[in-house]
């Protein structure tokens, strides 16, 4: 069997996507194409390196569909190199165009606005499940986007299924977004009991109407570590945030260890984010921090995200630590292929085969882009095994054996309630 042989056996295998912010097929978010195949390619990572006049261009959505496509092209002659750039021209060849120029945009234009839910779905016919972190992210409304989910509970397709955000639930900086989460809880909240009670409430709740986990971005966006619980001081910084002072740091993670408090007593799975921070793309100072957060909460699977890109050693110290830590690979194999290949190596060699689930698409679309990042996925996967074959260091069997644990059976176990 050479590689291409094991590549088509790999794309045989059953899917379960863990990470993707959409909860129907027809979910666009009000892109045009031009901002579509900006947006799902990732190229808007790489703004702050692109002439501001293009940026502009492309975010205001009150420019036309062919001044956003000729910002397009200009950001991707700049960026065409990166993984994020090649990731675009496999998206255009799959609306059908073999050259993303100027002469392409009509042929673009109408395969995108004739795209239906159902030739959206086909697009994927492997991916049996996807867990969709929609209900409480920025993307969805955030903490006002729960309550929106239990007032009208979306009916959604039997193969998505939704996890819920916590992190509007207790990374509140001041009195605005105290006021959001009595909104959406429907009782004030005067005291950290209040603010306890009043999550506890929203959790049970969205678990009645089906959501099979949670996730907290609250590390993506801090570098420094996560404090341990100090109730006294808590106290005292909530009583200066109701006179109007910005939340203190004490206050912020005592409240973070009191939701996680509440999910271990649920049975789902939590998933977190790890890596870079957004605001800084400084490598995330916190693991150690969230293995004390895993040790603490041992009844809580934890999920995971993004491999802890860039920093591997520590996200392996975590794995190796925690039992119930697993490693998630959603997005790092259309970011970085040497990356996501050293990480596949070092799972095989020194991880138990049901700690790791490799694919999520992480894109803001269903179908295209998603079948794009799984065909990116596993084409690495195929190269990574068959040198492990080649080295026989695995077989072809246990090659996919692995594989169909990692796509399917691992993330299926994860997000089944205990």
């Amino acid at each position: 069997m050479d590689r291409f042989d094991l590549l088509e056996r790999l794309k045989e295998l059953p899917v379960i996507d863990m990470h993707e912010h959409f909860q129907t097929y027809e979910d666009t978010h009000g892109y045009n194409m031009p901002r579509f195949l900006y947006q799902n390619s990732y190229l808007n990572l790489f703004a702050t390196f692109y002439p501001h006049e293009l940026v502009d261009i492309i975010n205001d959505s009150e420019k036309s569909p062919v001044q956003h496509f000729n910002a397009l092209l200009e950001i991707e002659r700049i960026a065409r190199h990166t993984a994020n750039g090649r990731f675009l021209h496999d998206l255009v060849k799959r609306f059908g165009v073999d050259m993303l120029d100027e002469g392409s945009f009509e042929q673009l234009n109408c395969y995108f606005n004739a795209r239906t839910p159902q030739s959206i779905e086909v697009n994927t016919p492997t991916i049996k499940t996807t867990i969709a972190n929609s209900l409480g992210h920025p993307l969805f409304g955030y903490c006002r986007g729960i309550k929106t989910f239990l007032d009208s509970p979306p009916e959604l397709p039997e193969s998505i299924k939704v996890i819920l955000c916590v992190t509007p639930l207790h990374c509140i900086h001041g009195l605005a977004e105290l006021s959001d989460l009595e909104y959406v809880s429907g009782q004030p909240i005067s005291s950290l009991e209040d603010w306890e009670h009043c999550v506890r409430d929203i959790i049970y709740r969205c678990i009645s109407l089906g959501i099979v986990g949670f996730k907290d971005i609250y590390m993506f966006f801090r570098t420094f570590s996560i404090d341990k619980p100090d109730e006294s001081i808590a106290k005292n910084q909530f009583s200066a945030m109701l006179r109007g002072d910005k939340a203190g740091k004490v206050l912020l993670d005592t409240m973070l260890y009191k939701v996680f408090g509440i999910i271990n007593e649920t049975g789902l799975a939590a998933a977190i984010h790890t890596g870079f921070s957004i605001e800084t793309c400084e490598s995330a100072l916190y693991m150690r921090s969230v293995i004390d957060l895993m040790k603490t909460y041992t009844n809580t699977r934890f999920d995971l995200l993004h491999i802890n890109y860039p920093k591997m050693e520590d996200y392996l110290i975590a794995l190796k630590s925690c039992p119930n830590a697993y490693a998630n690979c959603a997005i790092i194999p259309t970011v970085d292929e040497e990356f996501f290949t050293q990480f596949l190596r070092q799972a095989v060699d020194t991880l138990l085969i049901s700690r790791v689930s490799l694919f999520g698409g992480d894109r803001h679309c269903p179908g295209e882009p998603v079948a794009c990042a799984l065909d990116i996925t596993l084409d690495h996967l195929s190269k990574a095994f068959y040198e492990l074959i080649t080295r026989s260091t695995i077989s072809v069997s246990a090659a996919l054996d692995i594989a169909g644990q990692w796509l399917y059976d691992n993330p299926k176990q994860i997000y089944t309630r205990k």
